[in-house]
């Protein structure tokens, strides 16, 4: 694995998808402007004057990183609640969808027109502002989702609720007929205003040449800012430890999830290191972590899917959900066994 970066010297960024793979919002009211002008200062200062090298210990509250994710304004124009939510996994909807999960409007869905123009739809995430990043990711077939735009990220206006093209990554090969996957993974980071996604595009059987990567989100368009290469990840997640920010992902070839440190910009910093494995748990034993959450400052809930780069109808996958207890005196995440259920 290697780190490449790519804006040289003048560079100073229920949940339901498919297999169950859709971000909710979580609305912050007031809290959301204080806590986006606190977002943007530390930001600025990371972005021009801090230095790359900059450790982030203590810098940011400790826990989940994405906390400033809010309702899109246009969600609220269109009189959905609190409780609504986007899903890309609804079988008889191509794309993404809003659904009300309120009792007074349960079930009211709504559509953007361009909201189907990507095809098959995968992981989504929220910022501040309320808009939404999602990207193409195929289901049972590719006939919905066009070649080349498998490696692209798509932002939903939190305003209008357009979609458009975000940001293209560009994969280190071209891709294989025999992996039909690209982005398949998203987070963002609400301290340092930044998009990380993963792809897997160009990755064959013997040549693992995926990437994860920075997308400063701060303009119209994204701006691939920092590319960590050589890595197949799917699941990645931001989180506050007491040693600094780093970007937690769940390697696609294997159980094993994985670390690397951040810097004062976001950028990828030193070298990865293994956390912890899903090898020998759950039904299966061999699940690869599909998504990563940050449930607090020491524990994390690691939903693992059975995964081999080939496409599996929605019905057939089945997803296991696993904790982890971070210990600081050994530095070292636990496994916690789910409590038995009762008869």
């Amino acid at each position: 694995m290697s780190k490449r970066r790519t804006t040289g010297a003048s560079r100073r960024r229920d949940e339901r998808r498919p297999a169950g793979l859709a971000q909710g919002w979580v609305a912050l009211g007031g809290a959301v402007g204080g806590a986006l002008l606190l977002a943007t200062g530390l930001w600025l200062y990371n972005q021009y004057l801090a230095p790359a090298s900059a450790p982030t210990a203590g810098a940011y509250p400790p826990g989940m990183a994405n906390y400033c994710r809010t309702m899109p304004p246009f969600a609220i124009n269109q009189g959905f609640s609190q409780q609504s939510y986007f899903s890309t996994s609804e079988r008889q909807i191509t794309g993404l969808v809003m659904i009300d999960g309120s009792e007074l409007r349960r079930g009211a869905t709504y559509q953007h027109p361009s909201w189907t123009s990507a095809g098959s739809l995968g992981p989504i995430q929220l910022d501040g502002a309320g808009n939404a990043y999602v990207a193409p990711v195929p289901t049972i077939n590719v006939l919905e989702n066009a070649a080349g735009t498998q490696n692209t990220v798509y932002r939903v206006d939190g305003a209008t609720g357009e979609m458009a093209p975000y940001a293209t990554i560009q994969p280190a090969q071209a891709p294989d007929t025999t992996n039909p996957y690209g982005v398949l993974g998203l987070s963002y980071d609400c301290d340092v205003l930044s998009l990380y996604a993963s792809t897997v595009a160009g990755s064959t059987r013997l040549a693992e040449v995926g990437q994860i990567v920075r997308v400063d989100a701060t303009g119209a368009s994204g701006r691939i800012a920092d590319t960590f290469t050589g890595v197949d990840a799917i699941a990645v997640v931001t989180w506050n430890g007491a040693e600094g920010k780093r970007l937690l992902y769940g390697k696609a070839r294997t159980s094993e999830i994985w670390s690397i440190a951040l810097d004062g910009r976001g950028d990828f910093s030193g070298e990865p290191r293994l956390e912890f494995s899903l090898a020998g748990l759950g039904p299966r034993g061999d699940d690869k972590a599909r998504r990563i959450v940050v449930d607090a400052a020491d524990q994390l809930t690691v939903y693992g899917i059975e995964f081999s780069y080939n496409l599996i109808a929605p019905s057939e996958k089945q997803q296991t959900a696993y904790t982890f207890i971070f210990d600081s005196a050994s530095g070292q995440w636990t496994f916690v066994p789910a409590a038995p259920e009762e008869q």
